[in-house]
């Protein structure tokens, strides 16, 4: 499932769009997002960040968040930026897990 991914041959089943929420709060539903997903037995899934345009000097915080995020989550196999006509840097496309996932780990 990882070559097809990163050719980016792979259906997205569920996205989640962040855009205009804190930091604190777009943690809050990436988390419950992965969760749900993994419930639901989702393997490729897409969260839109958006590119941080308006951020200033801090950058893109919400990119930022959600790629320190996914490094840190165990049942998340491997990210990348969505295809530009998605979003490109904007958006980034999970690959998930669920082999090893227990609904009871959370």
């Amino acid at each position: 499932m990882l070559r097809p991914f990163r050719r980016r041959q792979h259906a997205i089943e569920a996205t989640l769009d962040l855009h205009g929420l804190t930091t604190s709060q777009a943690e809050t539903r990436l988390h419950a997002f992965l969760c749900a997903s993994l419930d639901r037995g989702r393997r490729s899934v897409r969260i839109i960040h958006g590119k941080g345009l308006r951020s200033g000097e801090r950058g893109p915080v919400l990119r930022q968040m959600v790629h320190e995020r996914l490094k840190r989550t165990s049942a998340v196999r491997a990210f990348l930026p969505a295809r530009a006509e998605a979003g490109g840097s904007g958006a980034t496309d999970v690959l998930l897990d669920t082999s090893g996932y227990s609904r009871n780990r959370r």
